[in-house]
């Protein structure tokens, strides 16, 4: 992408991500790294994304016109552009916050796109007739191939998980949320790396998880998935010196 100056061109690498969220600025920053300069179009940014990607000289241009631009002696900057109103879409059971525990399980074990609606269902914990809703809403849009009469097959799985992880941001993340907490000390947040989580119950997810994969990002807010109960995360949470705010 090319952006005309008196001084002279700009030329910037694009990569277009529609629906950006924190969870994909992992990935932008590898990409910043590997071909700068890099600007990232898109429909609508968050004002915090906004200012992750200035903090990491990343230019932005979204839909409405607003766009960022620091290069050399040259800055763009326009923000105060309305959005724009959002086109009413057809809702697609797949990507409901109960449709997307399905697609979960399709990603991780494709095999199951074959499986019995009874199985599927048992697998996720969602009503046996919602299944045919989020098979539907995947041939809908064109994620799920009929290959014979009785084998089915996903298609399109890069842009088939992006999907899942915009929407599960937005729909599903909340659902799931036990809490929110903080360190009894300040200083404790910044060795958040040193502390020992249980093997195969409890991971890193959101910021943490991006900078152990990058070592690049700082991460702000520090997010845990764990399969633990309530009570076991108790045991765990007083055991760092974490309260819940």
């Amino acid at each position: 992408m090319e952006f005309l100056f008196k001084e002279g061109a700009v030329k910037l690498n694009a990569e277009i991500k529609n629906n950006l969220r924190e969870i994909h600025l992992p990935g932008l920053y590898q990409i910043a790294l590997q071909h700068p300069p890099l600007i990232v179009i898109t429909n609508h940014l968050f004002p915090k994304l906004k200012e992750e990607l200035r903090n990491h000289n990343i230019a932005y241009l979204e839909e409405n016109g607003n766009v960022w631009l620091k290069h050399k002696k040259t800055l763009l900057r326009i923000d105060g552009n309305k959005q724009l109103p959002a086109e009413k879409e057809k809702i697609n059971r797949a990507f409901t916050k109960t449709g997307l525990k399905v697609v979960f399980l399709f990603l991780l074990a494709e095999r199951f796109v074959n499986a019995t609606y009874r199985e599927i269902a048992g697998r996720t914990g969602i009503a046996l007739g919602y299944v045919n809703y989020v098979l539907n809403g995947l041939k809908e849009k064109a994620f799920l191939l009929r290959m014979n009469k009785d084998e089915y097959k996903l298609a399109n799985k890069k842009a088939l998980l992006d999907a899942w992880i915009t929407h599960y941001a937005d729909k599903l993340k909340p659902e799931l949320e036990i809490g929110k907490f903080r360190f009894l000390k300040e200083e404790d947040f910044a060795n958040w790396k040193h502390i020992t989580l249980k093997p195969d119950k409890t991971w890193w997810g959101g910021e943490p998880a991006g900078d152990l994969l990058t070592n690049y990002l700082k991460p702000a807010v520090l997010t845990l998935y764990t399969a633990l109960t309530r009570k076991a995360m108790s045991g765990f949470i007083k055991s760092f010196g974490i309260m819940r705010k």
